[in-house]
């Protein structure tokens, strides 16, 4: 696990690369966003397998990685006596793929996958930033 800091608190987030490829392969991603009252740490299941499917068929030249935060508010983020709303997680999630998905390890595509609140704030963070389109 990593952490990150969001308007000044600190927020952690999973990372784990499922595929390696070679260093001028393209880099792609899966954004993991977990339902209300969890954490990034549910999806950890989904990513060993993911992992162990994708390392058993015939190999890829693109790097695959997954990350999986905590929601602020959530898991081992910081709970900060703040307003917390869809438009909340959805600035939280479009910052942290600005700055960590397509900056920091520079991913050049990627999906996002959501579980209960996470899959609405996963849908409105691809529906109003151009970023993730």
């Amino acid at each position: 696990y990593k952490y990150w800091r969001w308007h000044g608190f600190l927020c952690r987030y999973g990372e784990q690369t499922v595929t390696e490829g070679t260093s001028t392969s393209e880099k792609e991603g899966i954004l993991f966003i977990h339902g209300f009252g969890a954490s990034g740490s549910q999806w950890q299941r989904n990513i060993n397998a993911l992992r162990a499917t994708c390392n058993s068929s015939p190999p890829v030249d693109s790097t695959l990685e997954c990350l999986a935060p905590d929601l602020i508010g959530f898991g081992q983020s910081e709970k900060p006596a703040i307003t917390y709303s869809g438009f909340t997680w959805e600035s939280y999630t479009s910052d942290f793929i600005k700055e960590i998905a397509c900056y920091k390890n520079k991913w050049q595509s990627f999906i996002i996958g959501g579980n209960s609140i996470g899959g609405f704030v996963g849908m409105c963070a691809a529906a109003n930033d151009a970023t993730t389109n």
